[in-house]
């Protein structure tokens, strides 16, 4: 419900999901209203509005598995993208697919990727996406992985590459997990792979059983 000045205006649905999508929408309309733009068209935009490119991004679902795709690369980010995910799903297991960017952000910031990433049941860390930086000596995703706290090691994985990867989580996830991919490189592009190899699998494992 939204107010102004302690009065009711009206209930606004929103197409997006989390608590900074509300703060982003109340924002829409404030300034809408300095504006003096009508309340119907902001009502109607924000009802249709599914919100931007890899944020969130749904990305497929196969055999009850979803699998989304979020452009956070930094441990703040990262952190509500996942309490977003938990508060929406809140008994289903996560498993996050996250590629650090640039050596730099990663030799400063390992330790809270390390810490925010434990908030998931189950985390792959790709190789670092260096972006236009140059490798920094004694720096890549291992990093990540030895800062994790010793018991929680085994819910951490490091990742060697794309096909790698794409073969252990699928060999891995079941009905009603969610799949999260995270970072600012070309980690994006693994959510479509995902579905595909998924896909697949769901169709052999229908063909076999029914043979």
């Amino acid at each position: 419900m939204l107010n102004h000045d302690g009065e009711k205006i009206d209930r606004v649905t929103l197409a997006v999901s989390g608590e900074h999508n509300v703060l982003n929408s109340l924002a829409a309309c404030a300034a809408s209203h300095a504006m003096k733009i009508p309340f119907d068209s902001v009502k109607r935009s924000l009802s249709v509005f599914h919100g931007a490119k890899r944020r969130l991004q749904k990305m497929g679902e196969v055999d009850g598995i979803l699998i989304y795709d979020d452009y956070g690369h930094h441990p703040n980010e990262i952190r509500a993208t996942l309490n977003t995910v938990r508060k929406i799903f809140p008994n289903r297991r996560l498993v996050a697919i996250f590629q650090p960017h640039r050596f730099s952000r990663t030799a400063a910031l390992y330790k809270e990727f390390a810490e925010v990433l434990s908030f998931t049941d189950k985390s792959f860390i790709l190789p670092v996406y260096g972006s236009d930086e140059k490798p920094i000596e004694g720096v890549s995703s291992k990093l990540i992985l030895d800062a994790a706290p010793d018991n929680d090691k085994h819910r951490y994985e490091l990742s060697g590459n794309f096909d790698e990867l794409i073969t252990s989580v699928c060999s891995m996830v079941r009905n009603g997990d969610v799949i999260l991919t995270i970072g600012a490189g070309s980690v994006g592009t693994l959510g479509r792979k995902i579905c595909d190899r998924l896909q697949k699998k769901h169709l052999s494992d229908g063909a076999a059983k029914s043979c």
